[in-house]
């Protein structure tokens, strides 16, 4: 099992009340290849044919969020047995 410190991560109570809770967004600007990558394999494990990969909540930036998205391919899908799909704005 992975664990994420999210404290500082954590929104306000009232975002917290939608149930998003951003532990895939904090593990992405943290670098953390370990936990996306656990992350994506137990997607697998759980039966998806496809791993989404969104970037669209990590900056308001185009170039941040390509930034994103190339470490997330580069990260991702060498340790997955399907298809990345890129899912932004």
């Amino acid at each position: 099992m992975q664990y994420l410190d999210l404290t500082e991560a954590m929104p306000p109570e009232e975002q917290r009340a939608t149930g998003l809770v951003p532990h895939i967004a904090q593990a992405i600007r943290n670098r953390d290849v370990e936990y996306v990558r656990y992350v994506a394999r137990l997607q697998v494990a759980a039966g998806v044919d496809i791993i989404d990969l969104c970037v669209d909540e990590l900056s308001p930036h185009d170039e941040v969020r390509f930034e994103h998205m190339r470490w997330l391919v580069r990260t991702v899908q060498p340790s997955v047995t399907v298809p990345c799909a890129l899912d932004s704005n």
